[in-house]
């Protein structure tokens, strides 16, 4: 479930970044061809028809009061469904076959992931359903409400416990929510035992939808959202989880750890200024510079442009790897941290139009690329040597030359010092002086700790694809603020709303609307705009 918000989330987040300008709701409207999908043509934009499909899934992971062995907690969220001796179906591979299904007892962060993005999907589905938007929303409530009716906070106080080793108390709890890797068995159980981010994430995504909906109960969530002490912010840095000594990683949102979802929430706020106060709305602007900045003199310090590093100190996982981390060392998941961290930098540049925000997304993009010590694109069909063999549960034709291929587009987990798979292990791979954290890699699908094939990860990816394809599309249409290609009386109605600080108004290019050439958008360039359009030359259509 965390795993489906974190993905579901970054493509909600791409449609409602992208219909706040006219190209960008073209872009991604029915029937347009960025999405296919078999929905196409039914009168809704293709990208929210893909997520429905998601939402749909996470609703139906709601505890029942009549569930024999979690029916005390319903109204929560179960953590996961796994199946169980998988084997392809052959010849038709087209669905997955299971003997069995797992289902993961409930936890918080699943459910507080569920009300964020339930919250999210019903103001984006309002003007196209709203019936099911309506649907969305009281879900979204009455999950919220069941995490604070059950909530109780971890208990990370040390104990030998049954165990080996020693551990956390919260570990061994039998009725823990909060999915502790310890009995879960697997380095994937995305365990969070510290849910508050995900709660100022539900919170922010309830109060925006509430507010802009009329709904009463906003001032309430707006008020919950406040006092989460990184309120209004986008840290550059992820939180400590489970898994770990300590964070000391850059890393700012929608990861595959699925920590640090604060940042999430505060980049929704960041699409709704008329919700905030200057005060709320400075502080935001300002962590999303600075946290942008971080990441920019982090690529202009390395020698491969990353807006990545580890700086933390070093680590020896207590599973049988009794290799540390060393500084600078990489951590699970590098790939989708990079892009999660271009992200941040593609929001600074919509803020301040700066190129060097610009240059930082193309070059932690040219480093997946294959701008990287391996000389080799971690993308699927993109370079000249290209990762090929994913590890997932389809794509297994390295195993199995009757299975396929992975398609062309698929971005994998990347570089990972931790060495926790044991192909990686078996090819020699040490972190010491070398090779150095960016090689420890393999191209296999028996390499599930540096070459997995995550929903969230990909997700990023659509994300900073679109934004560098919107970028490279624009033109230098003088006035053009709207992104049409076109200078029209429409671009001077967009710039005054703009300026009035409406609801929803979004610029595609505001450096086309600084007619004065002082870096400011202001009356000023709006009033030139206007004589401009009273020309011949530009009479509107």
């Amino acid at each position: 479930m965390t795993e489906s918000g974190s993905a579901l989330w970054t493509l909600m987040n791409l449609y409602e970044r992208s219909s706040h300008t006219l190209a960008g709701a073209a872009k991604f409207t029915d029937g347009s061809g960025t999405v296919a999908v078999p929905e196409t043509d039914n009168q809704i934009p293709d990208l929210l028809d893909e997520c429905r499909y998601e939402l749909d899934y996470m609703a139906k992971m709601k505890v029942q009061p009549d569930e024999e062995t979690w029916g005390e907690f319903a109204g929560l969220y179960y953590h996961r469904i796994q199946g169980l001796g998988f084997s392809p179906k052959k010849p038709d591979y087209d669905h997955e076959y299971h003997a069995g299904y797992a289902v993961y007892p409930p936890t918080f962060a699943a459910t507080l992931n569920f009300a964020a993005c339930a919250a999210l999907g019903a103001r984006l589905w309002a003007p196209y359903d709203a019936e099911y938007a309506a649907e969305l929303m009281t879900a979204a409530k009455e999950a919220y409400a069941a995490y604070f009716w059950h909530y109780y906070a971890a208990d990370c106080s040390r104990t030998a416990g049954t165990l080996v080793m020693e551990c956390m108390k919260e570990d061994i709890n039998p009725q823990s929510l909060y999915a502790p890797i310890i009995q879960y068995g697997s380095a994937v159980s995305y365990g969070d035992k510290e849910v508050l981010d995900e709660d100022y994430w539900a919170a922010c995504e309830l109060y925006i939808t509430a507010a802009v909906t009329g709904d009463p109960d906003a001032d309430t969530y707006f008020d919950h959202l406040s006092r989460y002490p990184q309120a209004f912010k986008v840290s550059s840095r992820s939180v400590e989880n489970e898994n770990i000594i300590s964070y000391g990683n850059e890393g700012s949102f929608t990861m595959r750890t699925c920590t640090s979802t604060a940042s999430s929430g505060s980049l929704s706020l960041l699409l709704h200024r008329v919700l905030l106060n200057d005060q709320q709305w400075s502080r935001l602007i300002n962590s999303v510079i600075m946290t942008a900045d971080e990441y920019f003199y982090s690529e202009e310090y390395q020698g491969y442009g990353t807006p990545y590093k580890y700086d933390g100190p070093g680590y020896s996982e207590p599973f049988g790897i009794d290799i540390p981390i060393y500084k600078m060392g990489y951590e699970n998941a590098s790939n989708a941290r990079v892009l999660s961290n271009l992200t941040a930098l593609a929001y600074a540049y919509d803020l301040t139009g700066k190129d060097k925000y610009l240059n930082g997304v193309v070059s932690g993009m040219d480093y997946l690329l294959g701008v990287n010590p391996l000389a080799f694109s971690f993308i699927t069909g993109y370079g000249s040597y290209h990762v090929q063999n994913p590890a997932h549960r389809f794509w297994q034709k390295e195993n199995d030359d009757s299975l396929p291929s992975a398609p062309d587009g698929v971005v994998v987990s990347g570089p990972n010092a931790w060495l926790q798979d044991k192909y990686v292990r078996l090819l020699g791979l040490r972190v010491q002086d070398d090779p150095p954290s960016q090689r420890c890699y393999a191209d296999s699908v028996e390499s599930w700790s540096t070459n997995a094939a995550s929903l969230s990860a990909n997700a990023s990816l659509a994300w900073i694809v679109s934004f560098l394809q919107d970028e490279a599309e624009k033109n230098d249409v003088i006035g053009d603020v709207s992104g049409d290609r076109r200078f029209s009386i429409a671009d001077a109605v967009l710039l005054q709303k703009w300026l009035l600080a409406e609801p929803g108004t979004r610029l595609a290019n505001w450096k086309a609307g600084d007619f004065s050439g002082d870096g400011i958008l202001n009356a000023i360039d709006l009033t030139l705009m206007k004589r401009e359009l009273m020309k011949p030359l530009h009479a509107p259509d």
